[in-house]
């Protein structure tokens, strides 16, 4: 196809359309990949030491594992119990750092995962 019959405002729309393309797939890429995202390869997988409150046992699992047994739990979590103790069967384990700040996020992502579950039945109701 010769450029002068598709004409410039044509042209100029396919060249911004491309742009902006280019410039979606980046944000993405950067957003999946970033620093901020709490799910990326190297977070889940790194070890987290957990701290029982009442014995001192310790005890190391990857992220990844904590917060599947976080969200394994019913909704909201509540941060004041830990993850079960292994040795005692109670809730009493904790991680030495950002257990509030885990906890919250998860809270957040399930909140945000019903209210978009939910428009999502409501939209199929109608």
């Amino acid at each position: 196809m010769d450029l002068k019959q598709l004409g410039t405002p044509k042209i100029i729309a396919r060249v911004l359309l491309g742009a902006f393309a280019c410039a979606l797939a980046v944000v993405l890429l950067l957003r999946l990949t970033g620093p901020d995202n709490p799910y990326t390869h190297e977070r889940l997988t790194e070890e987290v030491t957990l701290k029982c409150r009442e014995t001192g046992f310790e005890m190391t699992i990857p992220r990844g594992r904590m917060e599947q047994m976080l969200w394994d739990r019913p909704a909201p979590i509540d941060p004041s119990q830990g993850l079960t103790n292994p040795e005692t069967g109670q809730p009493t384990m904790f991680p030495k750092s950002e257990w509030e700040q885990t906890v919250q996020r998860i809270n957040d992502d399930r909140r945000s995962v019903a209210e978009q579950t939910g428009r999502k039945k409501s939209d199929q109701d109608d």
